[in-house]
């Protein structure tokens, strides 16, 4: 069974929403560092602005992860996966290979072929790196805070 991917919108359930939140604050050491404020999924889709992309995944009936890129960033026809989480209990099934998919052809949609990828990792956090590597993401020369790709595997 495949993860079902959603937009994240106004119109996205509150009980939805707080589950994200908490999907977010468990992996809030690997996203951000102590002193950066993570900002609840309820002001982002309030904040959405041009080139913002949220979508969150469902799996066996359940919300299981959150996406939140950037379109143009860092520069014209990139997308940045600024965060990235999944629940614990969803991890090893397929369910951040589809967000980050997702996003990409959500990113396509809107602005055409993509120049580049990109992520946002924390150098802390391993468990992310891996995953990210394994998607053929590697760390940027133009952008060394970001790790880069020019294609997504099929």
């Amino acid at each position: 069974m495949s993860p079902r991917v959603h937009p994240l919108t106004v119109d996205t359930g509150l009980e939805i929403l707080l589950v994200l939140d908490e999907i977010l604050a468990r992996d809030r050491h690997a996203l951000l560092s102590p002193r950066e404020h993570l900002e609840p999924v309820g002001e982002r889709v309030l904040d959405v602005e041009d080139g913002r992309l949220l979508l969150w995944a469902e799996w066996q009936g359940r919300p299981v992860g959150l996406v939140d890129a950037r379109l143009h960033h860092p520069g014209p026809g990139a997308l940045t996966y600024a965060q990235l989480a999944v629940a614990r209990t969803a991890r090893f099934k397929g369910v951040g290979r589809t967000l980050v998919a997702a996003a990409a052809r959500a990113a396509e949609a809107q602005a055409g072929p993509l120049d580049g990828l990109f992520a946002a990792v924390r150098p802390t956090a391993d468990g992310a790196f891996a995953f990210w590597s394994s998607l053929g993401f590697e760390p940027s020369v133009t952008y060394p805070e970001l790790l880069e790709t020019l294609s997504l595997p099929e």
